[in-house]
């Protein structure tokens, strides 16, 4: 029993039962003290990330790309990294003024997390068809204090899902999908089976970049 949710936690570790009871108590000490979002700033942060405009341009249209949220004790803060042997690495609030205002994603921190509470996210880079998907990973969790956690790989796991392009708020106005359709009234539903070349099944302008990209298309 101990083994196995050892391997759930923390895989590949082979942590003893006594190792394995003190991650997970450090790891719910962190989360005890971290206030949860409302459904408000849930949205939000959806919201934001669906219309980051950087973002969805490096997705391709199958819907492969790994993409989670997390609660963090120093969402919205900037990481400070050690400067000599007698400094520590820390967090600090981005605050107007700082020298740090050069994107438009840019805000305070006290305003990020009015906006969305503690959650941050994680993303990845689009796989190849046939790709072995990783399998989920402990997380490290930073505090203020250094007195960071490791969040169990299988509750990063459930956090995950797999996105395309299309998770672009403006996503239907692009028509990704347009010439996918046009292909199945044309040669039927077989010729969008499998692997597929991008530019054979999708010439939406923000794809470009994709056209030579192998993908299966959503179901």
């Amino acid at each position: 029993l101990w083994s196995s949710l050892a391997e759930a936690c923390y895989p590949g570790e082979s942590l003893t039962r006594s190792q394995l009871c003190a991650n997970l108590r450090v790891w719910q000490e962190y989360v005890a003290v971290v206030e949860l979002p409302t459904l408000e700033q849930m949205v939000k942060v959806v919201s934001r990330s669906a219309t980051a405009h950087s973002y969805y341009k490096h997705l391709n249209i199958g819907r492969n790309t790994p993409f989670s949220f997390h609660l963090s004790q120093v969402a919205g803060m900037r990481y400070m990294p050690a400067h000599g042997e007698h400094t520590k690495s820390s967090f600090v609030d981005y605050v107007r003024g700082d020298g740090t205002e050069f994107h438009y994603t840019w805000m305070p921190s006290v305003d990020y997390r009015e906006s969305f509470g503690c959650l941050v996210y994680r993303d990845g880079c689009p796989s190849p068809p046939g790709a072995v998907m990783k399998k989920a990973q402990p997380i490290k969790l930073h505090s203020k204090d250094g007195n960071d956690a490791i969040m169990p790989a299988y509750v990063a796991g459930d956090a995950k899902t797999l996105c395309s392009a299309a998770v672009h708020s403006d996503g239907r106005d692009h028509g990704y999908y347009k010439k996918a359709c046009q292909v199945m009234i044309s040669r039927g539903r077989e010729a969008l089976e499998g692997v597929v070349r991008e530019g054979d099944v999708c010439d939406a302008d923000l794809q470009r970049r994709h056209y030579d990209a192998e993908v299966v298309l959503p179901p």
